[in-house]
Parts: structure tokens; sequence; C-alpha cells
């Protein structure tokens, strides 16, 4: 399965487990606030999109609390702006257009806000 998370897709087969107990957790929370967790993260690591690991632990809680999406725009509030946290699920022939534009040069949050955030969704949260 791929997943866009801000500006990188990635494949997700494999995310590895999480303890049970972590799991539970997540899924007792509600969505805001898991939002503000991942918000947190990417304010504390501006570069967790592209750093797999990291991206696969955000997403496993992100695919606990909204299974059915594949894509996540999460951006921590700064110097003013307000934050933005919004997920979709997008066609799979756009994600893997998005996967394999991505092979050939680094999305940028701009060039996915254009392509995937400022376009119809076909189910979007947020």
């Amino acid at each position: 399965m791929l997943y866009l998370f801000n500006e990188s897709v990635m494949e997700i087969d494999g995310l590895g487990a999480m303890p049970v107990e972590v799991a539970r957790r997540i899924a007792a929370t509600g969505l805001d606030e898991v939002l503000g967790m991942v918000a947190d993260a990417v304010r504390r690591d501006s570069k967790l999109a592209q750093s797999p690991a990291k991206a696969r632990r955000v997403i496993q809680m992100l695919l606990i609390k909204a299974p059915q999406m594949n894509a996540a725009l999460i951006l921590p509030s700064h110097e003013g702006q307000p934050g933005e946290a919004r997920l979709s699920s997008i066609g799979l022939d756009a994600i893997h257009d998005l996967h394999g534009l991505q092979a050939s040069q680094p999305l940028t949050l701009d060039l996915v806000r254009r392509l995937v955030w400022t376009a119809p969704a076909s189910a979007e949260m947020r």
C-alpha cells in the first residue's frame, strides 16, 4: 500500500508491529488529539516525512484512527501561520503517479498541495 504523508509517498507494507498497549491507547484517543501529536512530531522534526522509519510510525498511528485514508497533510503552526491537518483517500492512479514522479525528483509541499489538496478529493476528512 502507498501512503502520501506531506511531501513523501511511502510504501507501508511491513510497518512492523506496534506494541498492543500503544495501539490500544491510540485507538482510545480522539482523532484531533492524534493529529495534534503528529503535528508536534513534525514541529520537532521538519524532515520527518523524508525519514521512512519515523514516518512509518506516524502513518501507523494515522491508520489506526482512519484506516480508509491513504494521504495526510499535517503541518504544525509556524510563525503565526495556522497549522493544517487533512486526511484523504486519493485514487490509486494519482498516488501511483506521485510515487513514480518521486522516483525521478523529490516532491515538494507546493507541488503536492497543487496536485492533491486543491483537487477534488474522493473522500476527505478535516
